[in-house]
């Protein structure tokens, strides 16, 4: 919904966000308690913190059905020099419209465009 917030350990926007900050930054940033939105909802610290890591790793996150049922989510930062998210674009799609078989060409499309992004800022 337009103007909505959500937690950010249950949505792939605000995976990115966390990821793609420094460990201290991040440990004042995730709550103690996780809020379970749906069954799929990380609410696991050391399990959100171990996404994270994989998140900065590939470059991308994926959120499926954590915030919402249903719903499929890939994002990626758009980040400044110090590789700090300043802001993040996304896809999002029903998962029962979503084709896994396009899940890489997606990332990567993504992926270029917040660095094409991230270069005219």
């Amino acid at each position: 919904s337009i103007g909505a917030t959500d937690p950010l350990h249950s949505t792939s926007l605000g995976k990115i966000f966390l990821a793609f900050r420094s460990p201290n930054q991040r440990e004042l940033l995730i709550p103690q308690t996780l809020p379970r939105l749906t069954e799929n909802t990380v609410t696991d610290r050391s399990k959100l913190i171990d996404q994270l890591e994989v998140i900065r790793t590939t470059g991308y996150a994926i959120e499926i059905g954590e915030n919402e049922e249903g719903s499929y989510c890939i994002a990626a930062p758009i980040a400044d020099a110090r590789n700090v998210a300043i802001a993040a674009i996304s896809l999002s799609a029903p998962i029962s419209r979503f084709d896994e078989t396009a899940r890489q060409p997606i990332c990567a499309g993504l992926m270029t465009a917040a660095g094409e992004i991230a270069r005219s800022l």
